[in-house]
């Protein structure tokens, strides 16, 4: 079944004006657009794919299916996989280093409020709420990585990936992007907080998404996995912290958590932490000048593919007084 044909379908959907609150059932929901076709619904039904299928996951669950599934990779099968899912491979890829690494570090632990916010784990940032299984699809395959204190979206992620198979070995362009990814951030001037080095990032177009938000969210990756962090606000890669300590930020200017809050390009990338977890990769700097022809082009990876199926944009009645000079 043609994946950009059930995400083209999925952004049709997903759009902000379709969505709304279910006050009785105290869930967010999507609008199904009225003029979708029996024919595209029926693609989603195949699929297996329609929209608001929810569930309720369980703390203790959803933290044993992560225990589970990530004991079936090894950290350098989820490296491996990280980087694919930088080009060649669906961004859905690159979930597996963090859910690997927060397996590794993560305690056994019940689940514990955090003050303030009664449905969230202090401990993981576990949340009690319905979700809607295809959106979690569709924004692992076209939007990067689960946010931080996300631990259902990891094993989400992870149980997606077992369904595909093997785990994807990356193109030698996957390589010299993520080595072209960390020259960035090498070159970065001093004190360049994250929001200029998504910004220069997204410039040189070595993602093949458009917007900003996926360039972010590569950050929020790395900083999570340790590589960009602070000796007062580590990563992973070097031990566990809770999700209320990751949940600290300088400013209530900051979106983003800990250790990306509190980073900058003055700090510079880990390399003892990007050696411990790319161990077999090569990340020294690369030429961005001199960039390889990827072996999948754009137009053919899924999101690239997505981009270029545009939306048609729904045209407004003309006002009747369109046109018409004002009335004296």
């Amino acid at each position: 079944m043609n994946i950009i044909e059930i995400l083209k379908i999925l952004r049709l959907i997903y759009r902000p004006e379709n969505a709304y609150y279910d006050s009785e059932k105290g869930q967010h929901l999507h609008r199904i657009p009225a003029d979708l076709s029996d024919a595209q619904l029926e693609t989603l039904k195949q699929a297996g794919r329609m929209p608001n299928q929810m569930s309720c996951p369980e703390h203790d669950e959803i933290w044993n299916n992560l225990y589970t599934l990530a004991d079936t990779w090894t950290l350098s099968q989820a490296a491996d996989s990280f980087i694919a899912g930088l080009w060649s491979a669906p961004f859905l890829w690159q979930s597996a280093l963090n859910a690997k690494l927060l397996s590794l570090v993560t305690p056994r632990h019940s689940f514990t409020p955090y003050k303030g916010s009664p449905e969230t784990c202090i401990i993981c940032g576990f949340r009690k709420k319905a979700v809607d299984d295809t959106l979690l699809w569709y924004n692992r395959i076209t939007g990067g990585v689960p946010l931080d204190g996300d631990p259902a979206g990891y094993a989400f992620a992870l149980l997606e990936m077992s369904k595909l198979g093997q785990p994807p070995t990356p193109t030698f362009y996957d390589l010299w992007t993520f080595r072209a990814i960390l020259t960035v951030i090498r070159q970065m001037p001093p004190n360049s907080r994250y929001s200029k080095v998504r910004d220069t990032l997204h410039k040189e177009r070595l993602l093949p998404a458009a917007q900003k938000g996926t360039v972010c969210s590569l950050l929020e990756a790395l900083a999570l996995a340790g590589i960009l962090d602070t000796p007062e606000h580590p990563g992973m890669a070097t031990r566990f912290t809770t999700y209320q300590e990751r949940d600290l930020r300088p400013s209530v200017r900051v979106e983003v958590q800990a250790p990306l809050a509190w980073w900058n390009s003055s700090i510079g990338i880990n390399e003892s932490a990007l050696e411990k977890i790319f161990c077999k990769t090569d990340c020294s700097s690369v030429s961005l000048t001199d960039r390889p022809t990827p072996a999948l082009p754009l137009s053919q990876t899924n999101t690239g593919s997505l981009q270029n199926k545009k939306i048609p944009q729904k045209r407004l009645p003309s006002s009747p007084d369109a046109g018409k000079g004002p009335k004296n």
